[in-house]
């Protein structure tokens, strides 16, 4: 009996052999092991071409440098963690990662595949080598063979006969398992980059059954996680790409999927898989808003809003003003659609499409002028609203949710790398309470946290950060970095306060925070701009908790 499946996109062999030499070292001072896992982090030392990469792992309560491992000049690293499937396979909550992927370049120009895991005594130190490849691109994607991450597959991109990962035509993917040993081959993948559609679990949590879209066979098949046997999917011969639409509403066994201009319903159970009729005929080619709650798959196609149920009828919510497009910038809350609609090409109409069911009505007159807009539509077809509106060369985009609570922001320019943001908030069941300002006049800077994975394999973030700059918006001084909790409203001033006897650095806003764990910790990437010229930057990391004031903390690297 399967139990949970986990759509793409979300995150045995013989004993694992260990490398033939210690590319670890512990710095001296570093102490004892952390109480959870370490955060990591990726430091290119060396000339432009002959870069000698190290990743870091680093304690996340004292920002210690625990670990130091040698990778060579290819670093490419992913992470993996335990799995909770949501009970109706509408997304899964990730728990913190326990372990390290990275693909190590050796003397001779191998590109080898290795573990470590990060928690307890053994992070850092126990290395081991993961199947025999030698030509190892790049980690596309870890998905946990059980939900307790004790192993997982990874989908390895290859480099093709000329063995240059860089010249990517010829590269091929194929499937490894973490508990395969130094001498086990890979299992070539049919399905390629993208195409892995779904990660079928079985009662013991263990992945079962791997469903895709093979090019190379024009079909679509299931592979058997365990003896790697590709068995036909039902009318799945379909000569055209099959690419996941959107999950199904309130069934983890089904799918909604695109096969060129149609959407059908992709059903599966213990690799008996089926390919139904289409349920819904697309007109436009590009589709920039889609969304799935239990009740419902809502899409907009070209000025349409529409809905499939759980039943698989297709009706109308609602057809937007006919002055400019839908923009990529939508989300949802549990009760309203929040779509942003800009300036641009007008859509071809859809009409009722293919679907039967009520047509929902026009949500609002034709503005004389083009401007930019926030729409919060209700999901069953009632009141919709205009949350913002903003001249046409505006931008306007969904931050972030809790429940329904909303936080978008907006630029006065549609150029995304510049200009500066306010951030406002408002409830989308409630068009009592006008939007509420966060913060004005801010760099904002990018979401982060959050450990519930969504439909499509976005991570939802619990938290944003800005920075409230002074001067030139590009740059960020330490003591004006923020933090906002979405689930409380509350802002947290990160950075020191400022003192008259310490010079704060600042930084290139194109840092990033790769990774925060369920505690509220991570490692902020930046580039601070060095007392040698205003144009001159040098690398730092600092150890940041989000939910703490005053918690930068600059990390130390050997």
């Amino acid at each position: 009996m399967m139990v949970a499946a986990l759509l793409a996109g979300c995150g045995g062999g013989s004993d694992p052999a260990k490398t033939g030499d210690d590319p670890t070292r512990q710095p001296a001072g570093s102490g004892g092991q952390a109480s959870a896992a370490y955060l990591v982090t990726d430091v290119s030392t060396g000339l432009p071409g002959l870069e000698a990469h190290q990743l870091h792992l680093v304690d996340p309560a004292t920002g210690a440098v625990f670990k130091t491992i040698s990778v060579g000049a290819w670093s490419r690293y992913e992470l993996a963690g335990p799995i909770t499937p949501a009970a109706n396979g509408q997304g899964s909550t990730q728990g913190d990662a326990s372990v390290l992927f990275f693909i190590r370049q050796l003397d001779d120009g191998q590109r080898q595949l290795f573990q470590t895991p990060l928690v307890g005594d053994r992070a850092g130190t126990d290395i081991t080598r993961i199947s025999n490849l030698t030509d190892a691109c790049q980690i596309q994607e870890t998905r946990v063979s059980r939900l307790d991450a004790v192993a997982s597959w990874l989908v390895v991109e290859v480099a093709g006969p000329d063995r240059l990962c860089d010249h990517t035509i010829d590269n091929q993917f194929v499937l490894v398992r973490s508990d395969w040993g130094s001498a086990e081959p890979a299992r070539d993948s049919p399905f390629g980059r993208h195409n892995v559609l779904v990660w079928e679990y079985n009662a013991l949590g263990e992945l079962a059954w791997i469903y895709g879209y093979s090019a190379r066979f024009g079909a679509l098949g299931a592979i058997n996680a365990t003896t790697g046997d590709i068995r036909p999917v039902a009318g799945g011969v379909t000569g055209q790409e099959v690419a996941l639409f959107s999950p199904y509403p309130g069934n983890g066994h089904k799918m909604v999927v695109r096969v060129g201009q149609t959407l059908r319903v992709l059903s599966w159970s213990d690799g008996d898989a089926t390919l139904g009729p289409v349920i819904a005929t697309l007109v436009n080619e590009s589709i920039p808003f889609n969304v799935a709650d239990d009740q419902g798959v809502y899409f907009v196609d070209g000025l349409t809003v529409r809905r499939i149920d759980p039943l698989g009828m297709s009706s109308i919510v609602a057809t937007l003003p006919a002055d400019g497009e839908v923009q990529y910038e939508g989300a949802q809350t549990p009760s309203s659609l929040l779509i942003v609609q800009g300036p641009g090409n007008i859509p071809a109409s859809t009409g009722n499409g293919s679907g039967s069911g009520a047509a929902g009505g026009s949500v609002g007159a034709v503005p004389a002028l083009p401007t930019t807009r926030l729409w919060s539509i209700s999901k069953t077809g009632g009141a919709a609203r205009v949350v913002e509106t903003l001249p046409g060369t505006s931008s306007i985009f969904v931050a972030g949710m809790s429940g329904e609570a909303v936080v978008y922001g907006s630029r006065p320019s549609d150029d995304l790398n510049g200009g500066y943001v306010t951030l406002k908030r408002f409830v989308a069941n409630d068009a009592s309470q006008a939007p509420a300002t966060v913060a004005s006049g801010v760099r904002y800077l990018y979401g982060a946290g959050g450990g519930q994975v969504g439909l499509h394999g976005a991570t939802a973030p619990s938290h944003l950060l800005w920075c409230e700059v002074a001067g030139q918006p590009d740059n960020c001084r330490l003591d004006r970095l923020r933090s906002y909790k979405l689930s409380t409203n509350q802002v947290v001033e990160l950075g020191p306060k400022p003192s008259a006897s310490v010079t704060l650095p600042s930084w290139d806003l194109n840092g990033d925070i790769d990774y925060v764990d369920s505690h509220g910790r991570g490692l902020l990437d930046v580039y601070v701009q060095d007392a040698g010229g205003v144009n001159r930057y040098v690398r730092m990391w600092w150890l940041v908790n989000l939910d703490q004031p005053q918690s930068l903390q600059e990390l130390s690297l050997p």
